[in-house]
């Protein structure tokens, strides 16, 4: 319980990645990317209950290592095109009790108790008009839309499809804290985004993992395993 409030943690971990193969049980510093989900939640003695949703019984295995409650997921919920809150909807009947529900990514492993703590306060200082707080960092420049273009048949074009002078941001997984309602959305119109400025990698290619490891180990002092 934090401030009256009921608090349940979801780690998503589906086994199908393509681009790294067994991408959530990827190590850095020895703790797979499930580990570094679970120690983070494991720091927040406040959260109620916190689960590990997979369809892979290694997978639900190594989360039981790091004291997440196992729940095997339908193989419908495990393909490339699956979405999440797709899966959280049909689980509606094990969390309609907790009044904020997490989404805790583990292929997103820089996040800090401290950025769990802030989503979860925010919601709750807002509840009467936002649905979600969510975690997000700057779009580097060169990525941003209007650096970007498209080739078609070799020949490259301009991509016109932006507006000048925004500035952008990415949604980087390291939290989404969402006021329980059903059904939910993946992202409602009333939220309210965390900037987060210090360096983030949310895991998508193999290179990652090892940059990961280098930012992820300088400051993780708050973890007890």
């Amino acid at each position: 319980m934090y401030r009256n409030h009921k608090i349940l943690a979801i780690v998503p971990a589906r086994s199908g990645s393509t681009r790294i193969p067994d991408k959530n049980m990827q190590k850095i510093g020895g703790v797979s990317l499930i580990g570094w989900a679970g120690l983070c939640l494991r720091a927040l003695d406040w959260i109620d209950k916190k689960i590990i949703s997979s369809d892979s019984i290694e997978y639900l295995r190594e989360g039981d290592k790091y004291d997440l409650n196992v729940r095997k997921r339908p193989d419908r919920f495990s393909t490339n095109d699956s979405n999440i809150i797709d899966l959280i909807n049909y689980m509606r009947a094990q969390w309609i009790d907790f009044d904020i529900l997490l989404l805790i990514e583990p292929s997103s492993p820089m996040r800090t108790p401290e950025d769990i703590q802030q989503c979860v306060d925010m919601l709750i200082d807002n509840a009467t008009v936002v649905d979600l707080v969510f975690t997000v960092s700057p779009v580097p420049y060169k990525c941003r839309p209007h650096r970007l273009i498209y080739i078609d048949e070799k020949q490259a074009f301009i991509n016109g499809d932006y507006t000048p002078y925004l500035d952008y941001y990415y949604r980087n997984g390291l939290c989404y804290a969402y006021k329980v309602k059903y059904p939910l959305e993946l992202l409602p119109s009333n939220n309210i985004p965390i900037i987060i400025d210090r360096p983030i990698i949310d895991i998508d290619e193999p290179e990652e993992l090892l940059l990961a490891e280098q930012l992820i180990l300088r400051g993780a002092d708050w973890v007890k395993e």
